[in-house]
């Protein structure tokens, strides 16, 4: 979901790099290639599922908190780019924007309700008892 939400971000911040904005061309190409990488580990990861060492949840939520900081960036630069017309609130900038907002949003109220036991658990830590969760 983050992924499909920076690629159309990023194409259309690079479609508006002309002009003024074209100061953000290097900020553009930046993010291209943060979003490449996170794109190549997450395959890697997908097929990994299953097999011999299957990725810990604490890599799987590394990766799903990464890729929303990479949408949550693109969306930034698509409205850095696209100027006054991309905050018209039934633009497609504006809704990838606030969709953007709320996928960064999900895991930290998850992880601030979850409380500190539970997240150990969620990331395979052992509890002070020396117990694992």
């Amino acid at each position: 979901m983050c992924l499909g939400l920076a690629r159309p971000c990023l194409i259309n911040a690079r479609a508006s790099l002309a002009g003024v904005a074209s100061v953000f061309i290097t900020e553009v190409e930046a993010m291209a290639g943060k979003l490449a990488l996170i794109n190549a580990a997450m395959t890697k990861t997908a097929h990994s599922v299953g097999g011999p060492i299957p990725p810990t949840r604490a890599e799987l939520l590394a990766m799903r908190l990464t890729a929303a900081d990479v949408a949550t960036g693109a969306a930034a630069l698509e409205a850095k780019t696209a100027g006054g017309k991309g905050y018209i609130s039934s633009s497609g900038m504006s809704r990838r924007y606030r969709e953007a907002a709320f996928i960064r949003a999900i895991p930290l109220r998850v992880t601030a309700s979850l409380g500190a036991g539970l997240m150990r658990a969620v990331i395979g830590e052992q509890t002070p008892s020396g117990s694992r969760c």
